[in-house]
């Protein structure tokens, strides 16, 4: 028994040491990218939640045969769309805040206008 333990510790020892590895290599492998914020992190939850809630609420819906059951279902499914659309707003409104762009052909095409 003792064996068998430390045999399985072992391994997930060396699963977590992989799965860092992989974690750093990733890191490196893209430097100019910034880490996502709290509030990147939160909305991608978000997002990822609702995603999967929308498929079950799809599977739900091709096998439910009551028609009570099928409307409350699409009223769901309506639901969760016009929430991940907020949400996709959301990320555009953000997303357009958070990145700064460098001076560019905008300025340049300003400058030709005067």
């Amino acid at each position: 028994m003792t064996d068998n333990e430390s045999m399985s510790r072992g391994w997930e020892s060396k699963s977590v040491e992989s799965q860092m590895e992989e974690a750093a290599a990733r890191r490196a492998a893209a430097p100019g990218q910034t880490p996502p914020t709290p509030e990147q992190l939160r909305i991608g939850s978000a997002r990822e939640s609702l995603e999967l809630s929308r498929k079950r609420v799809l599977n739900d819906l091709e096998a439910a045969t009551h028609p009570r059951r099928r409307e409350q279902l699409a009223a769901a499914l309506r639901h969760l769309e016009q929430k991940l659309a907020a949400l996709n707003t959301m990320i555009g409104q953000s997303g357009a805040g958070s990145q700064t762009k460098p001076p560019g052909p905008p300025s340049a095409k300003t400058k030709k206008a005067r």
